[in-house]
């Protein structure tokens, strides 16, 4: 008789606990990523950071692709250029390099990501961009402030 009564207070509890799970807050937001997992909502804010200049093509050339790859997916994406990073947004600079054996320049993946709608910040205090003031079109620098608003904001940062 005993153990017939906690069997049921076993039972009992177990149904108890999968009620409140399913009536929970949490619950929900599981459920609601889980129904859209190949979607991006459309507040989505992306952030890639790129701390890297053209010296390492590589991680420049991933994180212009990668940029574009988010924004043409219909995520809302901010490049975030500081230390070398900032060369990307240098008019003096060229962009007309190419990965290995990749199709595209720098210079499209950047002209491509800047027609979408992506959005170009520059850090104003990182000596590498020397004393540019004219940025490519797209670009604009931005503050601290700006910098730590846009970075509390976003779902993601990817870093380069």
């Amino acid at each position: 008789m005993k153990r017939f009564g906690w069997t049921i207070v076993l039972s009992l509890t177990v149904l108890l606990s999968i009620v409140l799970i399913q009536l929970s807050p949490f619950s929900t937001v599981v459920q609601a990523q889980s129904t859209l997992p190949s979607q991006v909502a459309a507040s989505d804010r992306q952030v890639v950071h790129l701390k890297q200049g053209v010296d390492n093509l590589r991680a420049t050339y991933m994180a212009l692709n990668i940029a574009n790859d988010l924004q043409n997916r219909g995520s809302n994406v901010a490049l975030l250029l500081t230390m070398d990073g900032t060369q990307i947004a240098d008019t003096r600079r060229s962009l007309n390099l190419q990965w290995k054996d990749k199709p595209q320049t720098l210079a499209a993946l950047y002209d491509s990501f800047v027609a979408q709608g992506g959005q170009v910040k520059v850090c104003p205090d990182c000596p590498e961009l020397g004393n540019t003031t004219v940025l490519r079109k797209g670009a604009q620098f931005t503050s601290g402030d700006d910098i730590s608003r846009l970075l509390l904001a976003s779902s993601n940062v990817i870093e380069f």
